[in-house]
């Protein structure tokens, strides 16, 4: 697990736990189906919009990733919880997913090559990414 994982693995686990629904019909977490580099395009609440890639670092399906802007910041990760209390794996969904940066907040799904979702902070907004070979 990478050094920027470490520090808020409860904090992403926490966080976890508020995430909406989750198919139980996937086994594996949401993090074993992520591709290595995203390009992603977002509309905000404001009007304006941008283009971005994200880099994904991932434990191998530990339920917890990151994903790494080229700039240097970074989101911290968990699949969603899986199951029914008291018998619940935290970041075990098979596709649902939330992020937490400073005061940041993403939720998504992962389907097959894309990640899908909205985020609110500042401002909320909408993103679309699509795995490719390689980003800046």
């Amino acid at each position: 697990m990478r050094t920027i994982l470490r520090p808020v693995l409860l904090a992403a686990l926490a966080f976890s736990t508020t995430a909406g629904s989750f198919s139980a019909s996937h086994a594996a977490s949401c993090d074993v189906q992520l591709k290595k580099h995203y390009k992603c395009s977002a509309t905000y609440s404001d009007g304006n919009s941008s283009e971005y890639c994200l880099r994904v670092e991932a434990d191998n399906g530990g339920g917890l990733f990151a994903l790494a802007e080229p700039s240097g910041g970074f989101f911290l990760c968990s699949c969603g919880p899986r199951g029914k209390a008291p018998n619940v794996a935290f970041g075990g969904a098979g596709r649902d997913f939330v992020c937490l940066r400073d005061e940041i907040a993403l939720a998504g799904k992962v389907t097959g090559s894309k990640l899908t979702g909205f985020g609110f902070g500042d401002l909320r907004s909408m993103f679309t990414c699509r795995a490719v070979d390689t980003c800046p």
